[in-house]
């Protein structure tokens, strides 16, 4: 008797599109739940270095984390072939670039789960839908009889 079995771990969360941020590629995260867009700073330094505006502002997560806000800045987003200007914060956060409520309301976007789109004017754009779980190693178990 053969058996295979295999460990799950856990893999990705977020849902997740491809864009640019300032002419960067950037995995974008769609997130529904965060009120607002937000960038990491080195995702900007390149294009931008440090001029964004200070400030002292510090952001609170939904887990009560708090992460600091270097600022504000009008970044050019671009997913698909829709590019559009908007206002985020720019602070210490695990993801690249969340796209928050804000963007998505602002910018008439439509987050299609079932089908695994994102609609920003008239782009369609593929979402990655989260993997909850992955093999992650596989072992081949032999139960053998004794004679």
């Amino acid at each position: 008797i053969v058996l295979m079995t295999g460990t799950l771990t856990h893999k990705e969360k977020s849902l997740t599109v491809m864009g640019h941020i300032e002419g960067v590629p950037c995995p974008v995260v769609v997130d529904s739940g965060a009120n607002i867009t937000i960038v990491r700073p080195d995702v900007l330094t390149k294009q931008l270095g440090n001029s964004v505006p200070a400030t002292t502002s510090v952001l609170k997560t939904a887990t009560g984390e708090t992460a600091t806000v270097h600022g504000k800045i009008i970044l050019k987003v671009k997913i698909g072939g829709a590019e559009v200007s908007h206002v985020a914060p720019v602070a210490d956060i695990s993801d690249k670039f969340i796209l928050g409520l804000d963007f998505l309301m602002v910018h008439g976007c439509s987050v299609h789960t079932g089908v695994g789109s994102l609609h920003i004017g008239a782009e369609e754009v593929p979402i990655h839908k989260p993997l909850a779980f992955q093999v992650a190693c596989c072992h081949q178990v032999v139960a053998m009889e004794d004679p």
